[in-house]
């Protein structure tokens, strides 16, 4: 979508509403360049019941909270779930430096890409763990991801379960800076872990 000049306005965590007839969707930004924005929609049935098969789309916004910093002192990990999924990657666009691990946990949402297995070795997850997000393979940032479901090559539990495997595991355990996109609770949980240096975004 051609969107040049909200493209200069809207910062990574920022959200779009689209307004279709009666309808208004939540649409948490993935992606910004200077012509294009990406969009991460809620689930697909959501969509298909709120969306008109026809007419006219009205994009409102930039709207809500961007990150607050897109720097940090040292390579941070990235946390995200289900619609934070989207503010996560448009923040690690611009994170300097880039992130030493990220993960994420789907939920509801349809992933909008397909997890292939990585080129990375993870150091502290059992070695079955090993689907990745294909884009962050691409620019050499190490991914894994969550699903209680046990999608093949994901962690078989929660985002915060398999962070916290992470750590248990870790041969050091010095202060750790963490950008965070989730929900109140998972936040809470995540504020309630020591030796964390955390820059949240609840969505």
């Amino acid at each position: 979508m051609e969107q040049e000049p909200l493209a200069a306005l809207i910062r990574p965590g920022q959200y779009l509403a689209i307004h279709a007839e009666e309808a208004v969707l939540k649409a948490h930004v993935s992606g910004i360049d200077h012509e294009q924005i990406t969009l991460l929609l809620p689930p697909a049935e959501a969509l298909k019941a709120k969306l008109p098969w026809f007419g006219e789309l009205q994009l409102e916004g930039p709207l809500g909270q961007a990150w607050s910093t897109s720097q940090s002192e040292t390579p941070a990990v990235v946390l995200a779930a289900d619609l934070g999924i989207g503010p996560a990657l448009a923040l690690i666009d611009k994170l300097q430096p880039a992130p030493q691990l990220v993960m994420l946990e789907a939920g509801e949402l349809e992933l909008p890409f397909r997890p292939q297995p990585s080129l990375f070795i993870v150091n502290g997850l059992p070695a079955p763990v090993i689907a990745a997000v294909p884009a962050l393979e691409a620019q050499g940032i190490p991914s894994r991801l969550a699903d209680p479901q046990g999608s093949p090559g994901c962690y078989e539990g929660t985002l915060l379960e398999l962070f916290q495997h992470w750590l248990a595991h870790k041969d050091e355990q010095p202060p750790l800076e963490v950008f965070a996109s989730l929900s109140r609770p998972l936040l809470a949980e995540l504020q309630s872990m020591p030796l964390l240096r955390i820059h949240a975004l609840e969505i």
